[in-house]
């Protein structure tokens, strides 16, 4: 009786079953994707937006510091020692300062979390690269010696650091314009052309690149 019931079914009825099941919900797989991925941009555009409104936040509070494009570079309040090769002010050449997050661990505090800063400085002939630290006077001295050491692992001629000594910057952060993980770049006058957040706690390669067009731009007014 059972093979006269499989014969007596046609292959036409076992499509058409087969699409009336599969059809609904392939298309209910499809909605939901749609649905998911609709979900997911949404989610992506929330956090650039609440990105770029932290970074507007930032250089307004940078602007109010006194660092901000089309000014010259004010650092008021502080005693800034330079370490390695670089000038303690702007003097003549362009800089990028950088204010990386320094923290046990950090790539800021080995030689080779620089490679890609070292790249762009191959880019870049006269460009001069300076981490800055902020620190209390009494924990100069521990700290100096700490940028000395990495100065002589990196053997770079033009990275060199900053030191900026300041007791109330360091009890209250929001006091200090060099805000960690952020980057100034300043042309030969010493003015400010460029301030900007990396992404992560090292450039990418698209930043270096990015980086780099600001740095040739430099000789336009």
């Amino acid at each position: 009786m059972v093979r006269d019931l499989i014969r007596s079914v046609s292959w036409s009825k076992v499509l058409l079953v087969l699409v009336l099941i599969l059809v609904p919900a392939l298309t209910w797989r499809y909605v939901l994707w749609r649905e998911h991925q609709n979900r997911l941009r949404l989610i992506q555009m929330e956090r650039q937006e609440r990105r770029n409104w932290q970074e507007r936040f930032e250089q307004i509070r940078l602007a109010r510091h006194g660092i901000a494009p089309g000014y010259p570079l004010q650092i008021p309040n502080a005693v800034i020692e330079s370490v390695g090769e670089v000038p303690s002010r702007p003097a003549g050449k362009p800089m990028l300062i950088w204010a990386p997050h320094w923290f046990e661990g950090s790539p800021a505090w080995e030689a080779k979390g620089w490679q890609r800063w070292r790249e762009l400085l191959t880019k870049c002939p006269d460009l001069l690269l300076v981490g800055e630290l902020t620190c209390c006077p009494e924990d100069a001295s521990t700290y100096r010696r700490q940028l000395q050491r990495l100065v002589t692992q990196l053997g770079h001629p033009r990275i060199g650091f900053w030191l900026a000594m300041n007791a109330q910057w360091c009890k209250n952060e929001m006091q200090d314009p060099f805000r960690a993980g952020w980057v100034i770049l300043i042309d030969s006058r010493g003015i400010v052309r460029l301030t900007t957040k990396l992404k992560r706690l090292t450039p990418s390669e698209q930043e270096i690149r990015l980086l780099a067009q600001e740095y040739a731009r430099l000789s336009t007014p």
